[in-house]
């Protein structure tokens, strides 16, 4: 395989792989909203479920999810790393 056809097969799969997630909560959030109004308002209002789940689902969900990732993996290799100092870390197959 190529270097091109492996960088752009790359992307696609980073590009790919995170919308199902992304899409999932915003399914979610759109599904919420509306049991909402109908319970609330009796009505179902399309424009505000999608304007409502973007704001209280999506946004957060993103401006989160960066700084979270980045503190997990800093964790991570700190606590391996001191495993691997001590001896402790241990490999089950």
């Amino acid at each position: 395989m190529d270097p091109l056809h492996r960088m752009v097969t790359d992307l696609i799969g980073r590009l790919t792989g995170p919308l199902h997630f992304r899409l999932r909560i915003l399914i979610f959030a759109l599904v919420m909203d509306a049991i909402y109004q109908l319970i609330a308002l009796h009505w179902f209002y399309p424009g505000e479920a999608l304007i409502v789940a973007l704001e209280l689902a999506f946004v957060p969900y993103l401006l989160i999810r960066g700084p979270v990732n980045r503190i997990a993996k800093r964790w991570m290799s700190r606590h391996a790393s001191s495993q691997r100092e001590h001896g402790a870390l241990r490999w089950i197959a």
